[in-house]
């Protein structure tokens, strides 16, 4: 398989660490893709007509979008760990609050490519708009906060992504001081191997 990827996506950075929790990593070669919202790379747009990552190429040739889909998509080829029930209550649980911190993730980049625009077209109350949904999120993860505890699901690895994604881009706008049991957690989380491996660079 290859993973169609550009190491400062959180959203690439979620499908790495899935693969590397369901012991898939050694079956997928990494392709890096060089795009932006206004000059998509011309290879990806081929393979994905909105020229957005990541993508993964099945061993049948297959195209996979979108960090969910693909993880679900994992999740199909290895029996353990779940980090995506395959029914039940369960399930739409992990998925509903995969959602919900998958739109977060996507208000943060959409700021985040607001700030790229040249300064006199930048929309100051469009960004905040962004990031006030980002902060809203995280006040919902924080009163859930002992839900986070155990063995991760493709939703802690969502908020884990998140979190580093606010670190790397967002070193303005602090958040551990508002969400300190997010903080606690993700103190420990980030020192996995997996978010090691694939911190954004």
């Amino acid at each position: 398989m290859q993973l169609i990827f550009g190491s400062a996506s959180p959203f690439v950075r979620k499908v790495r660490i899935a693969l590397e929790i369901l012991g898939l990593g050694d079956r997928v070669t990494l392709v890096p893709v060089s795009t932006t919202p206004v000059a998509p790379a011309e290879e990806l747009a081929a393979i994905n007509p909105i020229a957005k990552i990541p993508v993964l190429v099945t061993d049948s040739g297959s195209r996979i979008y979108g960090s969910a889909v693909i993880a679900d998509y994992l999740q199909t080829l290895a029996d353990t760990p779940v980090l995506i029930p395959a029914s039940g209550d369960a399930r739409w649980e992990v998925l509903h609050r995969q959602a919900l911190i998958d739109g977060m993730t996507e208000a943060a980049v959409m700021s985040r490519y607001e700030q790229l625009r040249p300064a006199e077209l930048r929309w100051a109350p469009w960004v905040e708009a962004q990031m006030e949904k980002v902060w809203r999120g995280l006040e919902a993860m924080e009163a859930d906060s002992p839900a986070l505890h155990g063995e991760p699901t493709i939703a802690e690895i969502a908020l884990a992504c998140l979190l580093g994604y606010l670190d790397f881009r967002f070193a303005d706008r602090p958040w551990r001081e508002d969400f300190p049991e997010l903080a606690r957690w993700f103190g420990v989380f980030e020192q996995r191997p997996e978010m090691i491996l694939t911190a954004p660079v």
